[in-house]
């Protein structure tokens, strides 16, 4: 794919997104994704957690996703344009 989700869902005509909620929260060791991410229990992770709604307020996305505290930090800001 050459374009985002976001844009072939707008292109469709039937799914505009209005807004995201995104949550970042520390978490200790998950075994599934410290081992994906070759982290031992020693290395915390966060998560990302992100839902998307339509303009009509329904959730049309949701994603969750790890990164090692020791290499991501964030700063988000959001709007659209």
């Amino acid at each position: 794919m050459k374009e985002s989700i976001f844009d072939s869902l707008e292109k469709s005509g039937k799914i505009k997104i209005a807004q995201a909620i995104a949550n970042i929260e520390p978490v200790g060791y998950d075994d599934e994704a410290s081992s994906i991410l070759r982290c031992g229990v020693d290395i915390p992770l966060l998560v990302l957690i992100q839902y998307h709604y339509s303009e009509e307020g329904e959730m049309v996305l949701y994603s969750k996703n790890y990164f090692r505290a020791d290499k991501f930090s964030f700063h988000v800001v959001r709007k659209r344009v």
